[in-house]
C-alpha cells in the first residue's frame, strides 16, 4: 500500500467486458498513477479470453496521452478517453 494525503491506500484497476464481467485486474499502491495500473490490468487479461481487434477501451481523462494510446493500439484496443485540457500533441 502507498502513502497518500489521506493516509495509506491501494489502487485497483479492473478491465470488464461489455457484460460487466471482470477479465483483468491489477492492484498497486495508492500513490502509483492510474496510467501505470491501467495498462497492467490490460496486460493481465488471461490468454484464454477472446477479444476482437479494435475493441474500445473506455477510460477517464487521466489516460489521455499519445504513448498510452499507442500502447493500447498495439494490443488491439482503441482508447476512448476525453482529451485533457490544454492538451498538446
Amino acid at each position: 500500500s502507498g502513502r497518500t494525503g489521506c493516509g495509506v491506500g491501494v489502487k485497483v484497476a479492473v478491465v470488464v467486458d461489455r457484460t460487466g464481467l471482470p477479465v483483468g485486474v491489477a492492484t498497486d499502491a495508492a500513490n502509483v498513477p492510474e496510467t501505470v495500473v491501467g495498462p497492467a490490468a490490460v496486460a493481465l487479461i488471461p490468454a484464454g479470453v477472446r477479444l476482437r481487434w479494435g475493441l474500445p477501451l473506455v477510460a477517464d481523462r487521466a489516460y489521455d496521452s499519445d504513448p498510452l494510446r499507442a500502447y493500447f493500439a498495439a494490443r488491439g484496443f482503441v482508447l476512448l478517453a476525453p482529451h485533457r485540457r490544454h492538451r498538446v500533441r
